[in-house]
This record gives C-alpha cells, sequence and structure tokens, in this order.
C-alpha cells in the first residue's frame, strides 16, 4: 500500500515595526503541535514550508522576542508574523 502526501507551500514573512525583518527564525508546528527546528528567513524576511493541510502554527523568534500565528491551510497562503 502506498500513501501519499498533498502539502502546500506556506511562506511566512517576518515583520518588526512593518518592515521585513531579515534576522529572524521560524518554526512550524503541524497538526501535531511538536515544532519543527528553526528556519532563518531570507533576505526579504520570509521562509516557505510545505505544510499539510489542516491546522498549522508557526512561530517567528527575533533574539528573545517571538510572536506566533496559528492559519487553517486549505492550500498555497502566506502570512504576516509580526514580533515585538
Amino acid at each position: 500500500m502506498t500513501v501519499s502526501f498533498a502539502t502546500v507551500a506556506v511562506t511566512i514573512t517576518v515583520l518588526k515595526n512593518g518592515s521585513p525583518l531579515t534576522t529572524a527564525a521560524v518554526a512550524h508546528a503541524g497538526n501535531t503541535g511538536t515544532f519543527g527546528p528553526k528556519t532563518a528567513v531570507d533576505a526579504n524576511g520570509q521562509v516557505t514550508f510545505q505544510a499539510l493541510p489542516g491546522t498549522n502554527t508557526f512561530t517567528a523568534w527575533d533574539n528573545s522576542a517571538y510572536h506566533s500565528v496559528t492559519l487553517s491551510v486549505t492550500g498555497t497562503t502566506s502570512a504576516s508574523i509580526s514580533v515585538p
């Protein structure tokens, strides 16, 4: 038996004071609620994860400050997270 999973791209943009933050890291927790490793954002303050459809939580860190967003992923999507 073969089991296939169809993931979708979720692009997270990290903002600080309304501008892209290029020094942040983001972690993704899928339906199980377990976070994977932190991934550094690119020069645009963005990182893209392949996520399974359903409830997904993304947390962005800038030094010790952090903020999370929970998304109901149904297809390719994007979201912004503002960190304090």
